[in-house]
This record gives structure tokens, sequence and C-alpha cells, in this order.
């Protein structure tokens, strides 16, 4: 028959699960029998590389979990940890504690409360392609990169459906942001307010649009664009300006409406406002500054917890996904610049452990990018949410749902009611969905039903 509510799913194959003995420990597996001790089940950098799922109710254990999770990754792995807390509640402190208690100090802990206690902000930049430039990559393939980055933003924050109601505003936004960053008379790295006195003066242009209606003369285009040397972005923005004068400022308040968004959080437009000084000599930005540098951290062993509790969940996400898109270019210039990183099969990975992490899921960067090329570049994720559900039900849909569940190979589920599709990537050739969803519900705090991933090429998956 079936395994009953409180029994493990199969007998234990002590063996297999013994293999399961190098890297973070994310666990203990129950033995076949009651008189024999439980079997610490740790994960490599290459497997943790194919990322962790931890979903459960509250009161699971999850906090417990990550605290275990970033105390183990730190003492057996190279490479540093990412916590990403925005509950606010007593992690950080917990987890600082137990770091000294295991390691006997805290040199190694860089403590982030966004904001500060003063309001002050991890700085780093968005509209800047010099880091870019000076590891060989095109001007033209940098800019677009900065483009579509700030165009995932905007559907992050408002949304997928509004975002792409106004596809003339779209275009003009993403062609002014080119021509910011023209190689002539733009800049190689600029901040949002630049961005918005230009939309602004484009704007300006409304008036004399009308006057040219009724009149039949041509309008003074070169007053109200960014000079640029690229002829068909100077036709581009130049055919707007001879469109209709209605649907023009339609257009252009859509424009400024996408800038302007971001400044209803204080904290995110000062954040892409800044621009660091750059160092030519050294093609890298220059020391003494207030810059979050990613460089030094990503070849360290430090562990950083960023606690956003003070944040309302809506600009925590919005400071999460843009911090993971800072660290996403850096680990992929790492990789261009050829600086010898180590590679996870030596045991080196950049852990990033995200609580919360549903809404952080919908972003596509996170989805289509991050999370299925992240093993290249030697990015873990481990995710942690209160029911995997919250992914698809935030604005997700089923199919992106299910090539996250097939992207993310080690599940850890704790007492939580489980949908369709996770119940099919939970595979167990003894038990139904019903009696594994049963199973599921029946789980005690701080168990969790464990899909390990394989061991190698043409090897069981572990349950």
């Amino acid at each position: 028959g079936s395994p009953d509510a409180r029994s493990p799913l199969t007998a234990t194959d002590e063996e297999l699960l013994a293999k399961f003995d190098t890297g973070m420990c994310i666990g203990e597996a129950e033995t076949a029998t009651p008189d024999r001790p439980n079997i610490p089940i740790s994960l490599t950098a290459e497997q943790l590389t194919h990322h962790v799922l931890r979903a459960s109710t509250t009161g699971s254990g999850k906090t417990t979990a990550m605290v275990n999770d970033g105390l183990s990754a730190y003492e057996e792995l190279d490479g540093p940890i990412f916590i990403f807390d925005k509950k606010g509640g007593s992690m950080a402190t917990e987890y600082k504690r137990a770091h000294f208690r295991r390691f006997g100090d805290l040199d190694d802990i860089v403590h982030l409360p966004v904001p500060g206690p003063n309001g002050e902000l991890p700085a780093f930049p968005f509209f800047d392609i010099r880091p870019q430039l000076a590891a060989g990559v095109s001007r033209e393939t940098a800019v677009q990169e900065k483009v579509d980055r700030y165009n995932e933003l905007l559907t992050y924050v408002l949304g997928e459906e509004q975002h792409n109601q106004a596809f003339v505003a779209q275009e003009i936004l993403s062609n002014l942001i080119v021509a910011l960053f023209d190689p002539v008379y733009g800049k190689d790295a600029y901040g949002i307010s630049e961005l918005l006195d230009t939309a602004k003066r484009m704007q300006e242009a409304v008036p004399e649009m009308q006057r040219v209606q009724k009149t039949g003369t041509k309008i003074r285009a070169n007053k109200y664009l960014p000079e640029v040397v690229d002829k068909d972005l100077k036709k581009a923005l130049e055919r707007h300006l001879s469109s209709d004068p209605r649907r023009f400022a339609t257009s252009i308040d859509a424009v400024m409406n996408r800038i302007t968004k971001l400044r209803e959080r204080d904290f995110i437009w000062r954040m892409l406002n800044f621009v660091p000084e750059w160092d030519n000599a050294i093609d890298s930005y220059a020391d003494d500054q207030m810059l979050f540098d990613l460089d030094v951290l990503l070849a360290s062993t430090k562990v950083a917890l960023i606690d956003t509790g003070d944040l309302r969940p809506a600009s925590s996400n919005v400071f999460t996904v843009l911090m993971l898109d800072y660290l996403w270019s850096w680990v992929r210039l790492r990789e261009r610049w050829n600086r010898g990183v180590p590679a996870p099969d030596e045991g080196y990975c950049v852990n990033l452990i995200i609580d919360e992490a549903a809404p952080i899921m919908q972003a596509s960067l996170v989805r289509d990018e991050m999370i299925p090329d992240a093993r290249e570049f030697a990015l873990a994720f481990e995710l942690i949410v209160h029911f995997p559900e919250q992914v698809k039900r935030d604005a997700l849909d089923t199919r992106a749902y299910k090539e996250i569940l097939r992207n993310i190979n080690t599940k850890l589920i704790g007492k939580l009611a489980i949908d369709d599709e996770l119940a099919t990537t939970l595979f167990h050739e003894e038990l139904d969905a019903i009696e594994l969803s049963n199973r599921i519900a029946s789980l005690p705090r701080g168990e969790w039903l464990a899909q390990l991933p394989d061991t190698g090429f043409m090897t069981d998956t572990p349950e």
C-alpha cells in the first residue's frame, strides 16, 4: 500500500544519499530504521547552480533554514553569499549571532539595511556603459542592453499590460536613452534626471507643433531634440515631431509617466541618478567613493545580509531586482575579463538566498535569464516562498511557472498545499498527486520533503 502520512516516502537508500557529503548542508535525511543516525545532505557548488526551491507555510522554519544554509555555505564553499530578507524581522541578527558563535568573528559579514539609519543606500549605477566598454563590449550592444533593462524594469513596476499599452511612448523613450549615449554628443554614463530633462525638452515642442499644423511651416526640431550622429536615430526622433500634435502630446505624456513613475519611490530615483567617477587610467571606477563594489565582493567569501524590511513590499522588490541586475552585469563582465574566476567544480559559487522570492521571479531578468543561464556564471539561487503557486498567481502564466520549476533541480517542500504543476515535477512512483499532496500537508514543522539533484549522468534522482 501507500506510505502513511508520517512515514518516509520510501526506504532510505543510504548508499545513494551518502554521496551528498560535500558542500552546503540543507538538512538531514531520515534513515531506514530509527536506531540509525540521520544522514546529513549537502549540495556541491555545481549542484547549487541548478538552484534550490524552499516552499512552506509561515512558521515552518524557513528563517532557521536560511541561517543554517548561509552558515554551511560560508564554511564549506568558496565565493560570496547574498541573503535577501524583506520581512524586517530578526533574521540578520540571528545570522550574525550564529556566525559569531560558530566562527568567532564577524569580519566577513556585510550588513546592509536598506535604507540605512540616515537614509543611505547601496550605491550602484544604472545608465552606465563604461564597464562594458572597458571589457570590450561593443557600444551598440552595451547601449541596447541598457534600453532593454530599463524597459524590463518599467514592465516590472507598471505591469506588463500597462507597459505594453503605449507602444509609441516606449519607442520614444528607448530612442532618448540611446541618444543620451551618443558617442559624440552624449555620455558614457548619466543619471535618470538627465533623461527626464531630455523628455521635458521634447515635450515643449507640442505648442510649436500645433502652430506648424495651422501655418504649414517647418518645426525647429533641433530646438527640442538631443543632438546625435546616427542619421536613422535622428530621423526617428524628428518623425515624432512631424506627427499629429494631439497624438504626440499623449505619447510624450506617457513617456514622462514612464520616467516619473520611478520618482514615486525616492530611494529608487536616487539610485538611478548615481553616476560614480571613472578612472580612465585603470579602466575602472575610481577608489574612495561611496560605491557598492561588487567586483571586490564577488572575489571574496563574505556574507552580505541585505535587509529591506523597512521598505514597503513593492519597493523592496524593485530594489532587489535592481541589485540582481547589477550583480548579473558584473558576473558576466568578470567572465568576459577572464580574470581566472574559479568554477563551480572547484567549489566556487555566488549564493543568492532570497526570502519571499515569488514576486522576484516575476521579473523577466530573473525568470528568463538569470535562473536558466546562472550556472554558466556560477550563480546559485535558493528561492524561498510561502507556496510555489504564489509565483504563478502573481501575474505569471502557467508556461513560465512550469519553466521555472523545470530549471530548479532541488525542491524542499514543507507543509503546504501544492498545485498540479509542482505535483508533476515532484514525481513519485508510489504516490499519485492527491496522495503526495496529502503527505506534504501532513508534514510537521521543521520537516521537508526533498527532491534532490541526480549525482551524475544516468543516475537516479533521490527523493
